[in-house]
């Protein structure tokens, strides 16, 4: 787990979540990036949230 950096938590699965998880796939495309090898979302007892590898967290920040 520690190439996965928590980005966003939501506490049910919205359509915010939806529509953050596409805006990430666009970024991770335009790096040339493979957007489900670096983007995920996981649901844990606190709701949702959506992890991003490090290697694309590097690139943007």
């Amino acid at each position: 787990m520690e190439d996965w950096i928590e980005v966003e938590r939501f506490e049910a699965m919205e359509d915010k979540l939806h529509e953050e998880m596409h805006r990430l796939g666009e970024l991770a495309m335009d790096l040339a990036l493979n957007p489900g090898a670096v983007i995920k979302a996981v649901e844990d007892d606190k709701g949702f949230a959506i992890l991003v590898h490090k290697v694309f967290y590097k690139s943007f920040t």
